[in-house]
C-alpha cells in the first residue's frame, strides 16, 4: 500500500510540474469548452444522390444508397458494417453448405483457402470508405477491416432458426 502511495504521488507530482511548465510558456492548459472545439466539426456522412452513388459498380453488386445507409446505421463499427456488405457482395458463400469456411480475405494459410474474388473485394472497400474514409490507408484497412471478415468467414455455422 505504502509503495502505491508513493507511486501516485510521483504521478502527481509529475503532472503538476508539466502544468506549471505550460503556465510558464503561456499555454492554457484548460480543456477545450466543448468536444466539439476538441475535434473540430464532426464530418456529415456523404449525401450524394442515389442516381450517381456507385455507377462504376455493375448493377448486380451496385445496392440503392438507401439501403447502404440503412445496413450502415444497423452495424455497430466499421468492421462489422465490412461484414454486412460482405453478405451482400458474396452470397453464394453463405449457403447452407457452408462454403465461406473455405475463403479468406487473402487466401492462402495452413488450411490454404481461396482468395474471395479480388473485384468485389474493391466494391466492398468502396462501400465502406463510403461511410469510413478515414479507413483508406491499407495498413488502417488491414488490421481492422480483414480481421474482422476473416472472422465471420470462419465463424461456425449459426443454430437453426437464427439469420446470418
Amino acid at each position: 500500500m505504502d509503495l502505491a502511495m508513493r507511486r501516485m504521488e510521483s504521478k502527481l507530482d509529475t503532472v503538476i510540474r508539466i502544468l506549471s511548465q505550460l503556465r510558464e510558456m503561456n499555454i492554457n492548459s484548460s480543456p477545450p469548452a466543448t468536444p466539439v472545439d476538441f475535434l473540430g466539426p464532426l464530418p456529415d456522412l456523404p449525401e450524394e444522390s442515389e442516381e450517381t452513388t456507385f455507377l462504376d459498380i455493375p448493377a448486380q453488386y451496385r445496392f440503392p444508397v438507401s439501403e447502404i445507409r440503412k445496413i450502415h446505421a444497423h452495424s455497430t463499427g466499421s468492421g462489422n458494417f465490412a461484414k454486412n456488405i460482405v453478405v451482400k457482395i458474396f452470397p453464394e458463400l453463405f449457403t447452407s453448405c457452408n462454403v465461406r469456411l473455405g475463403y479468406s480475405y487473402f487466401g492462402g494459410g495452413v488450411l490454404a483457402k481461396k482468395e474471395l474474388d479480388p473485384v468485389r473485394k474493391t466494391y466492398l472497400e468502396r462501400y465502406v470508405l463510403f461511410f469510413h474514409p478515414e479507413l483508406r490507408d491499407q495498413n488502417i484497412w488491414k488490421y481492422s477491416i480483414v480481421p474482422k471478415v476473416n472472422e465471420f468467414l470462419r465463424r461456425g455455422a449459426r443454430k437453426a432458426g437464427t439469420e446470418l
